[in-house]
């Protein structure tokens, strides 16, 4: 049985009091083609950021199976490799026969292979946990800021809940697809009705103040509000330092597994084409798809430069190499920045909504290029409006609304016979 070279587990991601991923689980197997569609703003592409760390998830668990070498033995890998590509060229400069040049090549792989596994291997999903646990610690001392708030400010706290059920309700009319007039008229009356009990509370907490502060003894009331505020600081204070070590020390043990390993390295393995390009416009199209291959992978310039070129002509941009960003096209910027994905050598591209900024006429150059990557056994995870590329390339297609995977299938079992009454209303309305 095969076995996934990434899973995902129950994830989640929260932004503030907003759950945008509620429990997503998704394996990806070796040259896996996945689509993930579905309605704006279901969390598709937050689930995309938080795969390669883009956004650290709230919650469950990120596994990538693949060995990614430390920082010490890609270091000691890349100094055998200056090493041997200088003697090669300067061979090559004396008139050195071609036996020679290839034993010297076969001397470089070799060695370079032993440094990469005379270290531990990663075990990356250490590097997940270490972010989880970031993550649940700002969490943490978020949440007791926010007890001290209400503990402190009760009336305010009251008034700020009160406001966010009326952005809730706002929020909730917002996402009703065509309202009947019926419909408006009874958010509008109920709308009203809220903002109508907010003021009365306002005011009467206001009056109550006014009591309050009308008392003799206010003073020593508010002496004993400070005192509770010093104290309950104080204990909180405490409460976070405690868990700060213990989260540090949870961190350490980790990083003694995996010797410091960069995450730019694991971005390199599962690498993102964006929307909207993300090109480095001071930059030519060539020195965008070098750059990254030179700081993170410590490649030669010479064999960056050469991986570039291959794969500049794989997206047919062979001819633009030298042009500027602001000189290219919309699809053939899309062409440059998936070539420069591809020069990292990648084990999963990851694709969020590759078209939707593209006039209808250059889409398909695009799709294209994804269909031939596709075909070479690139394993790939879209986030797409395009249908037809869903159905007709992807061999696995996931339907996602509010936060959840709703269905999940292959495209004949999503699009032709759908199980879920929403996925085939969704299928159904973008034919």
């Amino acid at each position: 049985m095969e076995h996934s070279i990434l899973s995902v587990r129950h994830l989640k991601k929260d932004f503030g009091t907003t759950s945008v991923l509620k429990d997503i689980s998704l394996e990806v197997k070796k040259g896996d083609v996945i689509a993930i569609i579905g309605p704006s703003g279901s969390g598709k592409s937050t689930f995309l950021r938080c795969i390669n760390l883009l956004e650290n998830p709230t919650g469950g668990e990120i596994f990538y199976q693949s060995n990614i070498p430390t920082k010490a033995s890609w270091k000691e890998a890349n100094e055998i490799k200056k090493e041997y590509d200088n003697k090669i060229s300067k061979l090559k400069k004396e008139g050195g026969s071609t036996e020679d040049i290839e034993k010297l090549s076969h001397e470089k792989t070799q060695k370079m292979d032993d440094a990469n596994t005379s270290f531990d291997r990663i075990d990356n999903s250490a590097i997940f946990q270490i972010n989880k646990l970031n993550c649940d610690q700002k969490q943490y001392e978020k949440d007791l800021k926010n007890e001290f708030y209400r503990t402190t400010n009760p009336d305010k706290a009251q008034l700020d809940d009160f406001k966010h059920k009326i952005e809730v309700f706002k929020e909730d009319f917002k996402s009703t697809k065509h309202p009947t007039p019926e419909m408006k008229k009874e958010y509008s009356e109920g709308l009203t009705k809220l903002n109508d009990l907010y003021k009365e509370l306002k005011n009467s907490l206001k009056e109550k103040s006014i009591d309050e502060k009308s008392k003799v003894n206010y003073g020593e009331i508010v002496s004993k509000r400070n005192e509770l505020k010093t104290k309950l600081k104080q204990e909180i204070e405490v409460r976070i330092d405690e868990s700060r070590k213990e989260t540090a020390k949870k961190i350490t043990e980790l990083e003694s597994t995996i010797n410091n390993i960069d995450i730019n390295l694991v971005r390199a393995k599962i690498t993102m084409v964006f929307q909207s390009f993300n090109l480095f416009n001071n930059y030519d199209v060539l020195g965008n798809c070098v750059l990254g291959q030179t700081k993170v992978l410590h490649n030669s310039k010479k064999e960056a430069i050469e991986t570039a070129k291959n794969a500049l002509t794989t997206v047919g941009m062979q001819d633009r190499m030298h042009y500027r960003v602001n000189e290219i096209s919309g699809g053939q910027k899309q062409r440059v920045a998936i070539a420069r994905a591809m020069c990292m050598n990648p084990d999963i591209v990851l694709f969020d909504e590759p078209t939707s900024a593209l006039d209808p006429e250059m889409v398909n150059e695009v799709l294209q290029v994804m269909k031939k990557l596709a075909d070479e056994g690139m394993t790939m995870i879209v986030v797409t409006h395009e249908m037809n590329f869903a159905k007709n390339i992807a061999n696995k297609v996931l339907f996602m609304e509010d936060g959840y995977v709703v269905e999940e299938g292959t495209p004949d079992q999503v699009f032709n016979h759908p199980k879920n009454k929403r996925t085939a209303e969704f299928i159904g309305g973008s034919k």
